[in-house]
């Protein structure tokens, strides 16, 4: 079941299992949301270390998308080359049972090998969904939705590689992991697990925007 694109591709689909869903251009139903916990203490890896400068390194994410804290959203094998240029971005539906978390979006394409290179990622933190100047904590289960900008990238899919989303809450490496608290992020040493979930229904749509460039250039 799905995660859906739009201006290209797909909505999102919930996964069978924990890492194991679709993404897809068809309209989203009555669908159940994806959910998973959340630990501050072993958050997911960023496989880019920006203290090394490996910036010209292409990242595989294949090994960390196994995870039961990535929930992963891939899209059948492309029958043509799918050329995008331009800014990326990804529409989320999230709840959380904390006060404040990390929600992190990223694409991927997946190649006949089942390696999944990062393309683009764009990560938020929930207190600041509305704005850096007046931040908001979460009412937990309480659904909302965010906008998270993912930069500006071009790319080919080629031919029988596949597109993919990953969704998760933390960056270890990139960024620091939210403590789940809803206090002082920078002098927190307590942390709470969370127990996080992603909506893809027709009421909460989660999407990711691919600017597809035209078939002729």
């Amino acid at each position: 079941m799905p995660f859906r694109l739009t201006d290209v591709l797909p909505q999102w689909t919930q996964p069978k299992s924990a890492g194991d869903g679709a993404l897809t251009l068809a309209a989203p139903g009555n669908e159940p949301a994806d959910a998973y916990l959340f630990d501050p203490l072993d958050a997911a890896p960023y496989l880019l270390d920006l203290s090394e400068n490996e910036n010209s390194v292409p990242e595989n994410y294949r090994e960390v998308e196994k995870r039961p804290d990535v929930l992963v959203y891939t899209s059948e094998p492309l029958q043509e080359d799918v050329a995008i240029a331009g800014e990326i971005s990804a529409v989320l539906y999230a709840a959380s049972s904390a006060r404040d978390t990390d929600w992190l979006v990223r694409l991927s394409d997946v190649d006949e090998e089942g390696n999944s290179i990062r393309l683009s990622d764009g990560i938020i933190c929930a207190r600041y969904r509305h704005s850096f100047a007046e931040p908001k904590l979460l009412e937990p289960g309480q659904i909302e939705r965010y906008e998270i900008r993912m930069g500006k990238i071009a790319n080919v899919f080629e031919k029988g590689h596949r597109i993919r989303v990953c969704v998760t809450s933390g960056a270890e490496n990139f960024s620091f992991p939210n403590p789940n608290t809803g206090t002082d992020l920078a002098t927190e040493t307590e942390t709470v697990v969370a127990r996080q979930h992603i909506y893809h229904d027709e009421q909460h749509p989660s999407h990711i925007r691919l600017p597809l460039l035209p078939k002729n250039r």
